[in-house]
């Protein structure tokens, strides 16, 4: 989870890796503070990713398997990949 705190930590370090250098430990809690930082990026996009719904011009919920394509004598591919050809 990125919180204040973490931020604020990495900040730290990378002005005083700027100005004066890194310990060897410092170096080191900066490489997991990153990871960490990284994984709660990542954890959010995936989470936004999930709850991501997709919604057609007529503003019909798809499912994930449904799909719209060349109903109503449109020829609009949703681009699904599920082997129909238009």
């Amino acid at each position: 989870m990125i919180t204040k705190e973490l931020i604020e930590r990495i900040n730290a370090l990378y002005h005083k890796r700027i100005t004066n250098g890194l310990t060897a430990e410092e170096q080191q809690e900066e490489q997991e503070l990153r990871k960490k930082y990284l994984a709660g990026i990542r954890a959010q996009v995936e989470q936004t990713v999930a709850n991501v719904e997709i919604v057609d011009a007529d503003d019909e919920r798809l499912g994930q398997n449904q799909c719209k394509c060349g109903e109503d004598g449109r020829n609009d591919c949703c681009h699904g990949g599920h082997g129909h050809k238009h």
